[in-house]
């Protein structure tokens, strides 16, 4: 039989417990233990610290509120002026007749460059147009041309339209007299003469050349369709009906001050009646067509 030893009580102390009474709460624990009890335990800790607390939380709360509340009015004010100077910069930017962009900084590489593309186009096609404009210019203008590029733009459409001008011409002489002045000296191909028997030199020479011009046109419109032809033909035989039929000549007024009544005369006295059978009275400094005494009677009567 085996001897059994005894074993030798075993005693589990709490230290804190059989700590006198000022050591206990010397740890760290223990401190904040008994700090935080008697601070919760006493009377006055609880008045002092209860109600600071809860003051120094609402203070906090309110001053996060006004924070957070000034910092959304900043914002909305920001955004406010971005949005008014946008406004300004669009409204100037139209009145000056042009279109707000944003930076290029905000665009995106393929904005630039899509933008780039459309600023080489929009010089081209400037340069284009101001190319056209100064050869329109020179073209019907009775100023001295200009050099390089657009003299010779000017003189090609000056020669391809030259045939089609001068039949635009003779049909201006039978339709419609009135606006030969726009349509024959406002168009660079000749000025207009200084003074009116000038210009009605200038008919007496060339008018018969531009209505043949306008014939053969009319001509050739016939000619390439018959049916269209002559419904042309019939429409400009009676313009010319309706636009020379009731005029009369007017004595009294000087050769080449009415575009109308030079062309009835030379039409009348050259082509029905020969060169021979007109004459020329000149009266101060205008001359006046002849046609019996009677009328040189009358216009001597009226100079005086």
């Amino acid at each position: 039989m085996e001897d059994i030893k005894p074993r030798p009580p075993c005693l589990i102390l709490d230290s804190e417990r059989f700590k006198p009474d000022g050591d206990r709460g010397t740890g760290p624990r223990s401190m904040e233990r008994g700090t935080t009890s008697s601070t919760l335990d006493s009377p006055f800790g609880s008045q002092l610290n209860t109600p600071i607390d809860e003051k120094f939380q609402n203070l906090g709360g309110i001053l996060r509120i006004q924070s957070s509340d000034f910092a959304q009015v900043e914002a909305e004010d920001k955004d406010g002026l971005v949005k008014e100077q946008a406004a300004t910069t669009a409204v100037e930017s139209r009145n000056e007749g042009t279109i707000y962009e944003p930076p290029s900084e905000s665009r995106s590489p393929s904005e630039r460059s899509a933008r780039t593309n459309q600023e080489s186009t929009s010089a081209t096609s400037a340069i284009a147009s101001d190319l056209f404009s100064s050869v329109v210019n020179e073209l019907f203008s009775s100023s001295e041309p200009a050099s390089g590029l657009e003299y010779v733009a000017s003189c090609i459409i000056k020669v391809l339209f030259f045939l089609p001008w001068c039949a635009l011409v003779g049909g201006t002489i039978l339709l419609a007299p009135e606006y030969l002045e726009q349509v024959s000296f406002c168009t660079g191909y000749t000025s207009s003469p200084p003074t009116p028997i000038h210009r009605f030199a200038h008919w007496s020479e060339y008018a018969a050349t531009h209505i043949l011009s306008f014939v053969v046109l009319l001509g050739s419109v016939v000619w390439w369709n018959l049916p269209l032809g002559l419904l042309v033909f019939l429409g400009v035989t009676a313009q010319i009906v309706m636009t020379w039929s009731e005029f009369v000549v007017d004595p009294n007024a000087p050769l080449g001050e009415d575009d109308k009544q030079t062309l009835y005369i030379l039409a009348e006295k050259f082509v029905f009646g020969g060169e021979a059978s007109m004459e020329v009275k000149c009266l101060g400094s205008k001359y006046y067509a002849i046609i019996d005494e009677e009328e040189l009677d009358e216009m001597h009567l009226h100079a005086e």
